[in-house]
């Protein structure tokens, strides 16, 4: 009742005053006497006349009078007003590209929002009772002087970190609340949480965008593996939306030729698919490709399919010519070492060097007669080789893929010597055999080398060969337990999906059909068990058998030990998948490729750059980390470093370098994209003398910036959960001529009160002279004067 009075009395100037309240000149206990007096004497009078006429004239006359003493009280409306100029509202407008996504009626977003703003008296309201103070937010946030002026251009948007920044920009301000103005689309590297925001400022969110027949199709991640080296497979991940009974294309391109394809078909309103595409890149070195997914059928494309920008993905592939070594190393003659170098012998980039004992050190000499030597005994009647035939307290061992020098003095126990290999694989080799210094040299190839490591099962092997509590042990994916752990039963290998995904474990890029196959490959027999994994570590296949004591167990597992990777392989024996299989059958040669390709490939360089595994987006400006270690993996200090980037338009050009104080080898190079596409980094190292310590060819892959279209659907409920954590409230833009009147402000000393009397109000002079007409017309009717 009171505003609706105010309205009448100060007509648009009633949207700026808050806190009506009516009051009287006099004391309200005296204004309830007078006017109880009035009622007194009306009711006395009413009841003492009988016609029905004189009671109407006594009524009549006592509404009169009644109203006559309620003017005479000097009754008014008391509100407060805020001057424009004490209180603010930061008015926040989304500038990200997102706002440029079309809604379903072929309109973007921004267009939709400029026209309802422009049209609309919220701001005019606004700017009665609050200072506006208008803001520009998507990556960053500053301000802006008119809506026109926005450009709807940031690539991300970081929603709470913009209300957080703009009021601790303005906390020095009288701020009653802050406005919202945006999608709800929140893409940002590393956002503000919304239970961060101060409850003290209420948040109110306008909505801009539709929830309703939304469609689209993104290729949200993919995912490149290569454990094979003429193939690489890739692993898409397809989001689709509004798209149930549709049919989907996965394509990956090289320039503009479709090197792999695969079909999908969406049946659900909402569906996650990932989609395996396996390729061999034709160009060698550093290359690029494309992954993108489309729609099959191409009418109404834009209809269906409301961001382009989200269908495709670059990715970057090493398709450099590099050659890994890698060192098998076994305790005994056995099938395992001859079948692995027959399935690596086929890739001609992994290189093996195989040290076979096949006579193990005598403890002491036993005189054997005249003709005893202190050759070892595997020797003697052989005059002309016991000459230089080793000693009997050495091992013999075959060297099979060496050169004449290579691993001549057997198991490496120089750190160039040992360094030189990419992987280590033990097999069946007992503890005792190792002196300390090869057991810490083989932990430092792990650790500081950076090396991958691969100890097999077998009777000597694990808890059998004496490994429990040793030095090794610690870097192992699992934890040993007590002798008597290998059991001679037949059983089969049993992938998980971790092992699948990693393509090791992956025979076929179907998933039932890789499943098959290894459930028809022939039993292996023998297999060490493990008392349990390491935190961290990931199992990659189980054993499937029928015995419980090993049923179920990890056969495969590895791990992260400082810059290398550890594996264990429960079994010394898988040469079963090459002998009890057909000839055509390739899964033993496909696993071994697959699983040395991929443990070679982790292994660093002694020159590397870190990759914090971010997108390199164009326009951002990036700090390029390098580590540079010498042959022998030490890291050197001090160095002339250079550093050189060829553009993808042909150009050259070189960054300026600085060398880390805290950490030693640490070097860093400033880099920013200019124009997406592969850049190739060079760096060269070298000492004071001039002397070369390292090299890298490394490269970057610099991606349009799409992230803000990654997930570019209107998100309503993230400004709901914003604006109800924060005391606000959350409006459509329909809505928006409503929000100014719910704006909150705070009690100040520069708020001022107005009144507003109420006999100034020509309605009660109106109502007072008709009940006065009425009055004369019912007395004169009677006859009365």
């Amino acid at each position: 009742m009171t505003d609706w009075l105010l309205h009448l009395l100060a007509g648009d100037r009633a949207a700026v005053y808050r806190d009506v309240r009516f009051v009287l000149d006099v004391a309200w206990p005296v204004a309830l006497v007078l006017l109880g007096v009035v009622f007194c004497a009306s009711a006395l009078f009413w009841h003492r006349r009988r016609p029905a006429l004189s009671k109407a004239l006594i009524g009549l006359r006592a509404v009169a009078l009644t109203l006559v003493l309620f003017l005479l009280l000097g009754p008014a409306l008391v509100a407060r007003k805020l001057e424009p100029g004490t209180h603010f509202v930061p008015v926040l407008f989304d500038d990200s590209r997102s706002m440029t996504v079309p809604e379903y009626d072929g309109r973007a977003r921004a267009e939709r929002f400029v026209q309802v703003y422009q049209g609309s008296d919220f701001e005019r309201v606004l700017t009665q009772s609050h200072q506006v103070a208008r803001f520009r937010f998507g990556s960053t946030t500053a301000r802006v002087n008119e809506v026109e002026d926005l450009a709807f251009d940031q690539g991300r948007t970081d929603i709470v970190g913009a209300v957080r920044g703009v009021l601790k920009q303005m906390s020095g301000a009288a701020v009653s609340a802050v406005v919202v103005f945006s999608d709800g689309v929140q893409q940002s590297a590393s956002p503000v949480q919304i239970t961060d925001l101060s409850r003290d400022v209420p948040v109110f969110t306008v909505g801009i965008g539709r929830d309703d027949l939304w469609r689209d199709l993104a290729l949200t991640d993919v995912s490149v593996s290569r454990v094979r080296s003429d193939e690489v497979a890739v692993t898409a991940r397809v989001v689709a939306e509004g798209l149930g009974g549709e049919d989907v294309v996965v394509d990956v391109l090289d320039g503009k030729r479709v090197v792999a394809s695969s079909p999908l078909s969406i049946v659900g309103p909402e569906e996650e698919n990932y989609v395996r595409l396996a390729f061999d890149p034709q160009r060698d070195g550093w290359v690029s490709h494309r992954v993108r997914v489309r729609l099959a059928d191409t009418t109404d494309v834009a209809t269906k399919d409301r961001i382009a920008e989200n269908n495709a993905r670059d990715i970057l592939l090493d398709n450099r010519e590099r050659v890994f070594r890698i060192l098998y190393f076994s305790g005994r003659p056995n099938w395992e070492g001859k079948f692995l170098r027959r399935a690596l012998d086929g890739a001609p980039q992994l290189v093996l060097s195989s040290l076979v004992r096949i006579s193990g050190a005598e403890r002491k000499f036993v005189f054997r007669g005249r003709d005893a030597t202190m050759a070892n005994p595997l020797f003697e009647g052989f005059d002309d080789q016991a000459l230089n035939a080793p000693r009997y307290d050495e091992a013999v061992f075959i060297r099979i893929g060496v050169s004449e020098s290579e691993l001549a003095g057997g198991y490496p126990s120089d750190v160039s010597e040992l360094f030189r290999y990419h992987v280590m694989i033990w097999g069946d080799i007992e503890r005792d055999f190792f002196s300390l210094a090869q057991l810490n040299l083989t932990r430092e190839f792990v650790s500081k080398r950076g090396g991958s490591f691969l100890m097999l099962g077998g009777p000597r092997a694990y808890s059998e060969g004496g490994w429990a509590h040793s030095t090794i042990e610690p870097m192992l994916p699992v934890v040993l337990g007590p002798a008597g752990d290998y059991d001679d039963v037949a059983f089969r290998a049993k992938p998980t999906i971790e092992g699948v995904l990693s393509g090791v474990w992956s025979l076929s890029e179907d998933a039932e059909v890789n499943a098959e196959q290894w459930a028809n490959l022939s039993a292996l027999y023998g297999v060490n068990a493990f008392a349990s994994v390491r935190a961290g570590a990931t199992v990659m296949a189980t054993v499937d058998a029928e015995s419980e004591a090993v049923d179920a167990q990890p056969l495969f597992a590895w791990q992260r030990y400082g810059e290398g990777l550890s594996a264990a392989l429960g079994t010394g024996e898988t040469w079963q998948w090459q002998m009890m299989q057909n000839v055509e059958d390739a899964a033993h040669e496909r696993f071994w490729r697959q699983l040395a390709r991929l443990l070679a490939m982790r292994v660093p360089e002694p020159v590397t750059m870190i990759d914090n595994g971010e997108d390199v987006v164009v326009g951002d400006i990036r700090d390029l980390k390098f580590v540079v270690r010498d042959s022998l993996f030490e890291l050197r200090e001090g160095l002339s470093v250079d550093v050189q980037v060829e553009i993808p338009n042909g150009g050259t050009v070189r960054l300026p370098i600085s060398e880390s104080i805290a950490e030693v080898g640490a070097y860093s190079a400033i880099f920013e994209a200019t124009e997406a596409g592969l850049h190739r980094v060079k760096l060269t190292a070298r000492d004071s003398d001039g002397v070369d310590i390292g090299q890298l060819d490394a490269a970057v892959l610099a991606r349009p910036d799409h992230l803000e279209f990654l997930s570019a659907r209107y998100n309503p409920d993230f400004l709901k959960r914003l604006s109800a954590h924060t005391g606000g409230k959350f409006i459509e833009l329909d809505a928006l001529d409503e929000l100014a009147e719910q704006i909150p402000y705070t009690d100040q000393a520069h708020a001022r009160l107005d009144r507003f009397p109420l006999w100034h109000f020509p309605p009660f002079y109106i109502l007072l002279v008709l009940l006065l007409c009425v009055e004369w017309y019912l007395r004169r009717k009677r006859g009365e004067p």
